[in-house]
């Protein structure tokens, strides 16, 4: 449900935000980075111990996370501007994605690293080694878009620029 109002862009009232999180808290030990990606979407803002409950639980769930729910999950945390998990949970985000980064498409990685670019960690040396080799082979079949997210302080390219839209940022777009 969550997934779907935040695709609608239509806005929630505060009572129903509540009864959400309410419901929603109890569920947490089967939380997945679609909810925690349509709470930032909707810029609903969570409460302090929803938030808590979220990271204990990621953090036991990051072995388990397929690039699309890593790269969710980190756009998320980015989005929602409620503080950063704790130092080990980004430890462990490290830990975990460095051997999974080669199965990133080009979008996961585009998104994990514009999020990691707000959370004022800076990834171990290795990381960002094991990023760029995975981001290379991509970078020719990229789009505009992606690229766009790869490198948040570029200009928008020229095609973009032509029309009167905003220049689209790749990790807008929904998960599938």
């Amino acid at each position: 449900m969550a997934w779907a109002l935040a695709k609608l862009r239509q806005p929630v009232p505060p009572p129903f935000m509540h009864a959400f999180f309410q419901a929603s808290f109890s569920a947490l030990p089967y939380l997945n980075a679609t909810l925690l990606w349509a709470v930032a979407r909707q810029h609903w803002p969570p409460p302090g111990t929803w938030l808590e409950a979220v990271v204990e639980e990621s953090f036991k769930l990051l072995p388990h996370m397929v690039p699309r729910e890593v790269s969710n999950m980190v756009w998320a945390w980015r989005t929602l501007q409620a503080g950063w998990p704790p130092q080990a949970w980004m430890d462990r985000l490290f830990q975990e994605t460095l051997a999974l980064l080669p199965e990133f498409n080009g979008q996961e990685l585009s998104c994990l690293v514009w999020g990691l670019a707000g959370s004022g960690c800076r990834p171990p040396g290795p990381w960002m080694a094991a990023f760029m080799r995975a981001t290379a082979p991509q970078l020719p079949s990229l789009s505009g878009q992606a690229s766009q997210g790869l490198y948040p302080d570029l200009p928008c390219p020229p095609q973009d620029q032509a029309r009167s839209v905003p220049c689209p940022r790749l990790c807008s777009t929904p998960p599938p």
